[in-house]
């Protein structure tokens, strides 16, 4: 058997023609959720809005003023309508 020699632009190609075996079956599925989905908590739903809206509609305003955006939201209590 002779001697095999792989090049830089074999590499390229395959990288092109081949993807990635685990992300072949993953599908990712964002669900259209609005805010008026989210019910009950009507004297806090602005405050989460804003802790959740205003860090991606308005990052230069966060970054002006040298603070961090919130990680998240935890959400805890008790779903009952009043």
């Amino acid at each position: 058997m002779g001697t095999v020699t792989v090049t830089f632009q074999d590499l390229q190609w395959a990288m092109s023609e081949v993807k990635p075996g685990a992300m072949r079956q993953v599908a990712i599925d964002v669900p259209k959720v609005r805010w008026s989905d989210v019910g009950g908590m009507e004297q806090v739903k602005p405050k989460r809005k804003q802790a959740v809206e205003w860090p991606l509609r308005h990052p230069e305003a966060f970054t002006c003023m040298g603070i961090q955006p919130r990680k998240g939201v935890l959400l805890y209590g008790s779903q009952a309508a009043s």
